[in-house]
């Protein structure tokens, strides 16, 4: 991880992943993949209460990204019931709006996986509110910074000393 920003050239919010290098993916990779494109919708939820239109709108958006990603598992990729290609990875999403059997088995692993997210979020929690308030203050945090609060979390978890739920945020 390179770090984390929360300003854009523009600046407005804007969370950049960076795609694995290996393109051959397993069912679990394109999952771990809609989970982070999830998480940021489930920490507004979680954290402030309610969701915004932030992690939508655009054919970019965190929730188009997890949408094609499962529709290109499906209807491309071999990595769902059947073995038929029907689309380019490129082209999947389209078939949502003509395939009411995709549409609902894609809505069906977007609200498992949302649900993952949100659980997720719940039990890191503090990690993510000492992430943020870094954020707030700082508009950065490098991947060595970030590395550093994620290893004294871990080490502060496994001493029993961070507890879940509730927090400045929230």
């Amino acid at each position: 991880m390179h770090g984390i920003t929360i300003l854009d050239r523009e600046g407005g919010a804007h969370t950049l992943t960076q795609a694995p290098q290996d393109p051959i993916l397993s069912r679990a990779d394109v999952e771990r993949l809609v989970l982070v494109a999830l998480a940021g919708r489930a920490a507004e939820e979680e954290i402030l209460g309610s969701a915004t239109s932030g992690a939508g709108g655009s054919s970019r958006s965190d929730l188009a990204i997890a949408t094609a990603l499962l529709a290109s598992a499906r209807a491309s990729l071999g990595l769902g019931e059947t073995l038929a290609y029907r689309a380019s990875p490129e082209q999947a999403h389209a078939l949502l709006a003509v395939d009411p059997e995709l549409r609902r088995t894609v809505e069906a692993q977007l609200a498992r996986l949302y649900g993952r997210a949100r659980a997720l979020v719940r039990q890191h929690r503090p990690l993510i509110e000492a992430a943020a308030d870094v954020l707030v203050a700082e508009k950065h945090l490098s991947g060595a910074d970030f590395r550093r609060l994620f290893a004294a979390y871990t080490r502060a978890r496994k001493a029993g000393r961070v507890r879940t739920g509730g927090g400045r945020h929230g």
